[in-house]
């Protein structure tokens, strides 16, 4: 099966062993609550994945205002 997909990780603290492997594209700077109920999720132990749908629905673009 090929089928197309995508993955990314929302973690909580640094985790060295992502650097080089993965692009950092964003913060979480509000929903910390959503964040701790998606984490409490059970999860297949066969798959690592949730045992139920999660879902986005709405994400917030803030700009850098950092940025040049």
């Amino acid at each position: 099966m090929n089928l197309p997909g995508s993955q990314f990780f929302i973690t909580y603290k640094a985790h060295a062993h992502l650097n080089g492997k993965y692009t950092v594209f964003g913060q979480v700077i509000d929903g910390l609550d959503t964040l701790d109920k998606m984490e409490k999720v059970p999860v297949d132990p066969s798959n690592d994945r949730p045992k139920q749908e999660l879902r986005i629905n709405r994400v917030t673009l803030h700009a850098n205002p950092l940025a040049s």
